[in-house]
């Protein structure tokens, strides 16, 4: 419910696995990368493509919260309308909408093959989905007690998914606790090992060791994030990083072994600001933290950050800009994208 949670702040006060992003790179000059614009009364996907940006291509759904790429599709979770929307990449038009559990705001997805895995802030069952026929597949309890779960990727026949932990009172106010990540079969679609993270977990990536990485955001107050890594084999907790303000995503650089984490934040003022940091996924050493980052983005929040053909690209939500890094070439120059509105996520 984290990146919902943000837009919608941001919105109110007018200005939530990572993949490993490297696998997918090619050096294909025609890979586009495809971003969901989540301000209005629906979203609007916007295309980069050739040095080129397309906004407002194709219109989504109310609170659209994810995308993903499989294949020739485009999925994008609708978390206002409880669907999966799905797109031909090619033409750029609406293949379907496959309805989630009623009033459940879907939040995420990841695939095994064609299967789409579904986490859920209001159902406590991971919801799975075949995009080959657009049809309801299974789904799998977590046991999540209402709360559902936010954070999702799978990895070598295995989805790694949070099951969250918090409470809201009456006024809206939210007490986070320490979440569980649980490893869930594939195949056989059980829980097969667990482990208690911490607080407030926004994002899960696997490296190229095969070790986990969740990165918890922790209560947007007095308990700042921290990344946990994960031992692949045992699943236990074997070293963890503090990293300060409110981390949400990770991208990771498979060639460097490097993750970079993006920033979100709120200023005394209620004006959003934004960072992207970086740390050795190996040792879990800092490289670039928040008083030498990446990026600093005083002026907005960053909720979502790939790594794309040497590249990490991220959207400046408050500010209707995408912006690309060249990670190999420190001298080159920051490229930005005007973007639609509320630039919140994206992928290729």
């Amino acid at each position: 419910m984290k990146k919902l949670l943000l837009a919608f702040l941001a919105a109110m006060l007018v200005f939530s696995c990572s993949e490993d992003d490297s696998s997918n790179g090619g050096d294909g000059q025609d890979k586009k990368v495809y971003l969901v614009n989540s301000l209005g009364e629906v979203g609007t996907l916007s295309v980069i493509s050739n040095g080129e940006i397309s906004n407002d291509v194709l219109p989504l759904g109310k609170f659209p919260n994810d995308i993903k790429v499989v294949g020739n599709k485009i999925v994008v979770v609708n978390s206002g309308n409880n669907n999966l929307q799905l797109i031909n990449k090619d033409s750029l038009t609406n293949i379907d909408a496959m309805t989630m559990a009623t009033s459940c705001m879907p939040m995420f997805v990841d695939f095994v093959g064609s299967k789409g895995y579904v986490t859920a802030t209001n159902y406590s069952k991971v919801q799975i989905r075949d995009l080959d026929n657009s049809s309801y597949h299974d789904e799998i309890d977590i046991y999540a007690h209402n709360n559902g779960s936010d954070a999702i990727c799978t990895f070598d026949g295995s989805v790694f998914v949070n099951r969250n932990n918090y409470t809201v009172d009456p006024n809206w106010n939210f007490t986070y606790e320490p979440e569980y990540v649980l490893k869930i079969n594939s195949s056989t679609k059980q829980i097969v090992d667990s482990v208690l993270t911490g607080v407030n977990v926004s994002d899960l990536l696997v490296d190229k060791q095969g070790d986990l990485h969740v990165l918890c955001k922790g209560d947007y107050a007095s308990v700042e994030g921290v990344v946990y890594k994960v031992d692949g084999e045992s699943f236990d907790i074997v070293d963890s990083l503090a990293l300060g303000s409110s981390p949400g995503a990770m991208a990771y650089d498979k060639k460097a072994n490097q993750v970079f984490v993006s920033i979100s934040g709120m200023n005394p003022d209620f004006s959003g600001f934004g960072k992207v940091i970086s740390y050795d996924a190996n040792s879990l050493e800092i490289i670039q933290g928040e008083d030498d980052p990446v990026y600093d983005s005083p002026d907005s929040g960053i909720m979502d950050i790939i790594y794309f053909e040497g590249k990490i690209m991220f959207p400046l939500f408050s500010q209707n800009k995408l912006i690309v890094l060249d990670i190999r070439n420190t001298e080159a120059d920051v490229i930005e994208y005007e973007t639609g509105n509320g630039p919140q996520t994206l992928a290729y």
